[in-house]
């Protein structure tokens, strides 16, 4: 007997040993870094004549730079070869560069002194990839791209084609890679015709085009509605189907997306663009072999007489700087006498400009914040009243931030999860700005002080800088998951029909046809279990108020 008590109490030491580190847990390892960390130095402290040049190349990144220049100087930042940006004259300058350059996208460069933006920023010539869809695209410069091809006003554009396949006539959209939200494309798909606006809709023809004969196919844009004519034929039509185009999208011959609308298979003959929208006689005389009797149009393009070419191509490479993949490009930074720079911080472009989102905080962005809130995160960390469900959840009001107090610690806590909290994908960046909001406003500011970090200028100056090129992809909307769930067509649940009539143990019966169960119905029957009576019997395009 005592040497099965001893042998228990080994067990249950040993238990208890190990059951030490669960009682008193250590920190779990943070998943955030300051926001200082998110710089790096590019050069020493220097004085001109100088010459210096980036070990490495980077890619969709911000340069910050202090200093002070005589005018004599010539100081000058060179990206891309030979793409340069002057800096300004005078005693304590702060200048800032973004540059970025994602895949499938030309370069852009934008430059702010002292924190004001200076103009919009422009595209690089000759940094757009060379096309992805194939050899026979052809490809407009950027300029003529955003000047004459126009796809978010009236328009008309004629194509002369043949084939037996499918793909894109025409199209405006990156100069190579995926297929993006306001993209558009005029293509054959299953043999007939279509044009899309990416993200947005699309309409599509009737007629088989895809036979091996000569077609004329014909995209007008009138106000904000779509037509298409085959060899002078409404085929189909389509009302709102505009979008602003996208700053840095190709006009395309030939050519659209590597992931969508197929690679072209025939021949194009002749495209005709005008910068109005031609009336149905124009569009008629164009599919009649009369298309010379209109108006001269603004371009005229047949094989062999090709697009204004970009600059000549040079090699891109694929550089990971940040957490988005671009071309990379060296920095280099010329200067003659009279120059001292002070400090030079280079930081990588993110999807969404944080400082941005930070600034635009408002009632509105609160109101989401509690949205959300109160949809997910009170499950866990509760409210001022009442705590939440996980005990190790910290309440805001009163515990301290392991992983991080600022607005971008919060935000990555967000982003990568910490100990118990998984990560938050569902959210995008500014939704995730939006929580931070509500946390500050409504758990530190007046209950835990200590826990509410300052936001100066200096602190928002240094917040990441959101891309131009590339937009933050944002998530289907959907409904509620007890909206969502199929109940089948009966639904056994108390239910209020008004004040003096409720169903205790009501079984609700979705007496209309169709999928979905009962919450997808447009007509319905509530039966009380308890009296045995029929409580209400009602239509409509909602099944209850859900509250």
């Amino acid at each position: 007997m005592s040497h099965l008590l001893k042998y228990l109490f080994l067990i249950l030491g040993a238990a208890l040993f190990q059951a030490g580190p669960l009682l008193g847990q250590a920190p779990s390892p943070a998943t955030s870094f300051p926001l200082g960390e998110t710089l790096e130095k590019i050069f020493e402290v220097t004085e001109g004549p100088c010459e210096l040049e980036s070990e490495r190349q980077y890619s969709n990144f911000r340069l910050l730079l202090n200093y002070d220049a005589a005018e004599s100087s010539g100081a000058k930042v060179v990206v891309f070869g030979d793409h340069v940006v002057n800096l300004p004259a005078g005693e304590g300058r702060r200048v800032e560069l973004a540059y970025e350059h994602a895949i499938g996208r030309a370069a852009r460069v934008r430059v702010w002194h002292e924190g004001k933006l200076i103009g919009e920023g422009k595209e690089l010539r000759g940094s757009a990839p060379e096309n992805e869809s194939g050899g026979g695209a052809i490809l407009a410069n950027a300029k003529d791209s955003s000047e004459m091809f126009r796809f978010d006003r009236d328009f008309t554009v004629m194509v002369k084609f043949r084939t037996k396949g499918e793909g894109p006539l025409v199209a405006k959209a990156p100069a190579a890679g995926k297929w993006v939200k306001d993209g558009k494309m005029l293509f054959v798909r299953d043999g007939k015709l279509v044009y899309d606006v990416g993200w947005l809709d699309a309409v599509e023809g009737d007629r088989r085009v895809n036979d091996g004969k000569d077609h004329v196919a014909v995209l007008q844009m009138d106000g904000k509605t779509a037509r298409m004519f085959v060899d002078g034929r409404m085929d189909a039509a389509k009302r709102e189907l505009i979008r602003p185009d996208v700053r840095g999208h190709i006009f395309k011959i030939g050519a659209g997306a590597s992931d969508f609308g197929g690679s072209w298979n025939g021949e194009i003959s002749n495209v005709r663009w005008w910068k109005r929208a031609l009336s149905l006689a124009e569009i008629k005389a164009l599919s009649g072999g009369r298309e010379d009797t209109v108006n001269t149009p603004d371009y005229n393009w047949k094989p062999g007489a090709e697009l204004a070419p970009e600059t000549e191509k040079r090699q891109l490479v694929e550089v990971n700087y940040g957490a988005l993949t671009g071309y990379g490009t060296k920095v280099q930074l010329m200067a003659g006498s009279g120059f001292r720079l002070s400090e030079a911080r280079i930081q990588p472009l993110e999807k969404a400009d944080h400082a941005a989102l930070v600034r635009s905080w408002d009632e509105s962005s609160l109101a989401r914040g509690r949205q959300i809130y109160s949809q997910l995160c009170v499950t866990c960390h509760g409210t001022l009243e009442k705590e939440g469900s996980l005990p190790t959840a910290m309440r805001f009001h009163e515990g301290q931030f392991r992983n991080g107090k600022d607005p971008y610690r919060m935000f990555q806590t967000l982003e990568r999860g910490y100990g118990l909290m998984v990560p938050q994908p569902q959210y995008n960046t500014a939704q995730k700005y939006d929580i931070i909001h509500y946390l500050r406003e409504t758990f530190l500011k007046g209950s835990n002080e200590s826990q509410l970090s300052k936001l100066d200028e200096q602190y928002l100056a240094l917040l990441p800088r959101g891309m131009t090129t590339v937009e933050e992809r944002q998530g289907p909307k959907k409904a509620p998951q007890y909206v969502l769930q199929d109940y089948s067509n009966a639904l056994l649940w108390t239910m209020q029909v008004e004040g003096g009539n409720i169903a205790q143990k009501g079984i609700t019966v979705r007496v209309d046809k169709g999928p979905g169960g009962v919450t997808a119905g447009k007509a319905w029957m509530l039966y009380d279990h308890d009296t045995m009576r029929l409580a209400a019997a009602w239509t409509g395009e909602q099944f209850v108020d859900w509250r």
